[in-house]
């Protein structure tokens, strides 16, 4: 028996993709598992949805709760804690995965797109991570994980701001005398 066994899990971003595949790895290590995203209809651009990962995950004999949740919206983050300790049981687990992405150079980086990122990918992780860990204390075990944008930084140097650079892009920013600061995001 898995030593998740029993324990509850939140997986933001959980509809599709990376987020689908951790919610079921949870479930085949039996732990019960919160689908937290937006996403209520299927599209053709954008296949899967909170209820049908939730359908997945309750394939493996484990319970799941489906809760529509845009991580921008503090309130909807309290609710979605306290509906999971409430159905569920005291969240143990929670694995930030929702996330904007924007492969664009800086100079065409709207403000608006660098606060929108910033609010999903930190903001958001943060009010989550908050919302979860009076429960985790409570219990004395449980796990944050957060999951980033996937950053190849020889292919990315020089794109949007929360993308660090490597040697060769330094170089060169160094021999165009301009000079970018690599953000550092911190996670409770």
């Amino acid at each position: 028996m898995s030593v998740l066994a029993g324990k509850v899990a939140i997986v933001t971003g959980a509809s599709r993709g990376i987020g689908r595949a951790l919610a079921l790895a949870l479930a085949e290590n039996g732990c019960h598992v919160v689908i937290a995203a937006k996403s209520t209809t299927e599209t053709e651009g954008m296949p899967g949805t909170i209820y049908s990962v939730a359908d997945e995950v309750e394939k493996h004999g484990v319970k799941a709760l489906p809760f529509q949740l845009d991580v921008q919206d503090d309130a909807r983050i309290e609710e979605m804690v306290q509906q999971t300790a409430k159905e569920l049981g005291a969240p143990a687990i929670l694995i930030n995965n929702a996330s904007a992405l924007w492969w664009k150079p800086i100079e065409a980086t709207p403000m608006a797109r660098y606060d929108l990122i910033n609010t999903i990918n930190a903001r958001g992780t943060f009010a989550c991570s908050r919302a979860c860990l009076p429960f985790m204390r409570e219990a004395g075990w449980g796990h944050v994980v957060t999951q980033s944008p996937p950053i190849v930084l020889d292919t990315m140097a020089g794109m949007t701001a929360y993308v660090g650079e490597n040697r060769r892009s330094r170089r060169r920013r160094e021999e165009a005398d301009v000079v970018v600061a690599e953000p550092v995001a911190s996670v409770v």
